[in-house]
């Protein structure tokens, strides 16, 4: 243990050298360089440029002071429980983009007037810092949304490589939480028109059902007769975006503690350029439940289509008129043959898998009347054996109820045709979602759903897990003899006491998740199986040492599993 005590030691002072000699050669060569900028300026009498180099050479570092405040954070989670008796905020608060801080933006931003339909805009680029001061009336929780652009082109040139944009959050200076360091902006892309088959007449040529209705446009196709893959091009628009985590482990926004006062918010620019309208600070509450939503529009006198006329609306899930991602494109199956257009001859492309949080396809939809309509889903969920998928539905830009963010799709080898639904028992015969006259944007964004509980709580389970690894591995080393006697219990007790709690939480989470699927699947035997090695070292510390690569091996697991469950996989 004294050993061990004096190598910490040692390892904390040659950390220290390191890190002074490294600010010391950093500070000489800025002195140096210094010194022959003065010499060169009073000999040229005017600017040098290597004064400018080496300017340029070393803005792309960051101070102590910058990298204090991107680690020194805490997780979402962790600032959520921080303030979770703080109320909702109860105001409203816009920020017009053009009136940023210029004191506090580093960034090279530019006004834009009458800019894609917004009266005005401001141009951020894909690095530096833009700041917004506002004041706020009344102490609360708030979140924040943003009305932002995909800018591609600005003044006929190029800026953008058409990757994702991406954006660190600072409140007042500070890194609120660490998920705030990853904000993604997503783009979006459409099918081009020049991927289908046109007439003499310049229209559409479309693909038939076997009764003649109409299936979707006829893609253009190869000298074999088979379907060629759509091409993708950017679609950008004004979209309205509140700040949440990419990752999905919460579906809801950000929601930040902000008291009575003057703020700050900056959006430091990591990758790609946007324009910002506006940005609306807010009170967060959640949606209304899809009884008090039925009940409002029955009250309204909204009437509830039984049937249309003419037959039920048919949209191809692969032909979406907007798309989050460029790599989203349809494919073929030919596992049932009513999965429409299908052939025996050709290759067609009648379907369209869609399984990362956060992506999401659009559809255009035209009823003949305002009312409440059935929405259903033909799907094949077969990837997640015993489990299930979600999807959020976001109508005409807005969440109709809470349950919309919850739609449900069960596992099953074969295809299944479904009416949208939660999978609880009290709505199993569906929703009812409400359309006005005309067209109409359905939205289908991949989502954990339920399984964010899961997830989220198999993250906390790993964080406490690597802690008590870390004991043992401090104790044993990386090749513990099974044969030894470590003094678990009597020099890390509470390590021991960790795993065995864990083990017993994670059975609780095996059974509840067995429950709300009905069955016993890959997923859910996983847990059980992690769960009974923990509890057999808990229990018997003799057990530890002669389990411990294995104990190792199925943290790692339970991170892989934690990330396996952010697949969503949909073939519809």
């Amino acid at each position: 243990m004294r050993k061990s005590y004096f190598q910490r030691i040692l390892t904390v002072f040659l950390a220290v050298i390191m890190i002074a000699g490294a600010c010391s050669s950093v500070f000489a060569v800025s002195a140096a360089t210094g010194d022959e900028t003065t010499s060169a300026a009073s000999e040229n009498d005017g600017s040098n440029e290597s004064a400018d180099n080496s300017e340029n050479n070393y803005s792309s570092f960051r101070s102590m002071e910058e990298i204090s405040r991107l680690l020194y954070t805490s997780s979402y989670a962790d600032y959520s429980e921080k303030y979770k008796n703080m109320p909702v905020g109860t105001d409203t608060i816009t920020v017009n983009g053009i009136d940023y801080d210029s004191e506090k933006t580093d960034a090279d931003v530019k006004v834009l007037e009458n800019y894609e339909g917004a009266a005005t805009a401001l141009y951020t680029p894909n690095t530096g810092e833009t700041a917004w001061t506002f004041s706020v009336p009344t102490s609360g929780m708030y979140a924040i949304s943003i009305d932002y652009f995909a800018v591609s082109e600005l003044d006929g040139e190029r800026v953008s490589s058409y990757t994702t944009i991406e954006r660190m959050l600072f409140v007042d200076g500070a890194l609120p939480f660490t998920e705030a360091r990853y904000l993604y902006f997503p783009r979006q892309w459409k099918y081009t028109d020049d991927s289908y088959l046109l007439d003499s007449d310049g229209n559409f040529v479309y693909e038939y059902d076997y009764d003649g209705s109409v299936v979707r446009k006829r893609l253009k196709f190869d000298y074999a007769g088979n379907d060629i893959r759509p091409d993708r091009v950017e679609a950008p628009e004004w979209r309205d975006y509140f700040l949440r985590d990419w990752n999905g482990f919460t579906m809801e926004p950000f929601q930040i503690y902000l008291t009575a006062g003057e703020h700050t918010i900056s959006l430091d620019a990591s990758r790609e350029p946007m324009a910002i309208s506006k940005i609306e600070i807010y009170g967060y509450h959640d949606e209304i439940s899809y009884s008090e939503f039925l009940q409002n529009k029955l009250d309204e006198g909204v009437k509830v289509i039984e049937n249309v006329d003419g037959g039920a609306i048919r949209v191809q899930f692969e032909e979406p008129s907007l798309l989050s991602d460029a790599n989203l494109y349809p494919d073929t199956n030919r596992t049932s043959a009513i999965t429409l257009p299908s052939s025996p001859a050709y290759w067609k492309f009648n379907v369209l898998t869609v399984n990362t949080i956060n992506s999401w396809t659009e559809y255009k939809v035209t009823v003949p009347e305002d009312g409440l309509y059935t929405i259903s889903m033909r799907f094949r969920q077969n990837a997640r054996i015993g489990m299930f998928t979600s999807r959020r539905l976001v109508i005409n830009n807005e969440l109709q109820f809470k349950e919309a963010s919850e739609l449900r799709f069960n596992y099953s080898p074969d295809w299944q045709s479904v009416i949208l639904n939660d999978g609880s028992e009290e709505y199993k015969d569906g929703f009812k979602f409400y359309l006005k006259k005309g067209e109409n944007t359905l939205r289908f964004d991949v989502v954990l759903g339920d399984m964010s509980y899961y997830v989220n709580e198999i993250k906390a389970y790993v964080e406490v897990l690597q802690n008590s690894y870390q004991s043992i591995l401090r104790l044993t080393g990386t090749n513990p003899d099974a044969q030894r006697d470590y003094g678990f219990m009597r020099l890390i007790p509470q390590a021991i006491y960790d795993i065995g709690n864990i083990s017993v939480k994670m059975f609780e989470l095996y059974n509840k998740l067995v429950e709300e699927t009905g069955t016993s699947g890959d997923q859910a035997n996983a847990i059980h199986t992690y769960a009974t090695l923990f509890e057999k070292m808990a229990n018997d510390p003799n057990e530890i040492a002669g389990n411990f690569l294995l104990f190792k091996s199925y943290v790692a697991s339970m991170s892989t599993w934690m990330y396996t469950e952010l697949g969503q996989s949909i073939v519809a």
